[in-house]
């Protein structure tokens, strides 16, 4: 039977997993976090873990365990976990497919947008700025905001709820009412109301796509009347959607027998 090794953590992710599980493969699921691992609880053909795998980490597990395909459903701006990803399966030979998360159709522009390649473009630009900012684009580089002067006060940083993030965030000196604790997606309707309740000036967002909520913010965001400031995602990746994946695990895994084998996309 073919065993499948998932990089998961999005929404993609979760999806997938479920999919496998209703097609009776099993499946190892690599989550970042303890919050992504309760959320592919109960899943009769699929082990979670939540534990941060190096390059070499992921090079023994799929030695170990032998897997038929590695799927990267990874968000789409952790380009080093989708390398070490990538690298691993080079290594093993072990067969990749990629789930690219779909673009938005919002991206043509409009005078409250403003697109910048990173987050350090987008710091440098809030430098010129005054007035308060919402921040949606993740913990891991929340730090880089710090370089604004004033920060503690203009930052309102949105971030999943984990003690760890929470403890990283208040080291840094984002915390009481600057911290918003809360897992996503979020309607227009929420994002308008932490929007004009932090009467934020600018909302910073990566392109998160039609599953990450990136419409209903954008939305809110032109309601309130403020500056969108859109970190594009890295460009050239190649992969698939994921109703494609979907349609390649139901006809390549599903109702093929064992000789067949996984086309690999690198």
């Amino acid at each position: 039977m073919n065993r499948i090794l998932l990089f998961a953590g999005t929404t993609e992710g979760r999806i997938l997993a479920e999919y496998l599980n209703t097609l009776k493969i099993a499946t190892h699921a690599c989550v970042a976090t303890e919050y992504g691992e309760h959320l592919l609880l109960n899943l009769e053909y699929v082990e979670t873990t939540s534990t941060r795998l190096t390059a070499d980490d992921m090079i023994h597990l799929i030695n170990q365990e032998s897997f038929s395909a590695v799927i990267d459903a990874t968000h789409p701006y952790a380009t080093v976990v989708s390398a070490n990803i990538q690298s691993a399966c080079q290594v093993t030979n072990a067969p990749y497919y990629r789930v690219l998360r779909e673009s938005s159709e919002l991206l043509t522009k409009d005078s409250h947008m403003v697109f910048v390649k990173s987050i350090d473009e987008a710091v440098n630009y809030l430098q010129e700025t005054s007035g308060n900012i919402f921040v949606t684009t993740g913990s891991k580089e929340l730090h880089k905001y710090t370089k604004l002067s004033d920060f503690e006060n203009r930052i309102y940083a949105r971030t999943l709820s984990s003690p760890q993030v929470v403890k990283e965030c208040y080291e840094l000196g984002i915390q009481g009412k600057h911290l918003i604790c809360m897992q996503g997606p979020f309607s227009t309707e929420l994002n308008y109301a932490m929007l004009t309740h932090c009467n934020a000036k600018y909302l910073v967002t990566k392109e998160s796509g039609l599953l990450g909520g990136f419409a209903e913010k954008i939305e809110a965001a032109k309601q309130a009347r403020i500056t969108c400031i859109i970190i594009g995602r890295p460009q050239d990746v190649k992969g698939y959607t994921l109703e494609e994946m979907k349609d390649i695990l139901y006809s390549t895994i599903a109702t093929s027998s064992t000789e067949t084998s996984f086309s690999s996309l690198i």
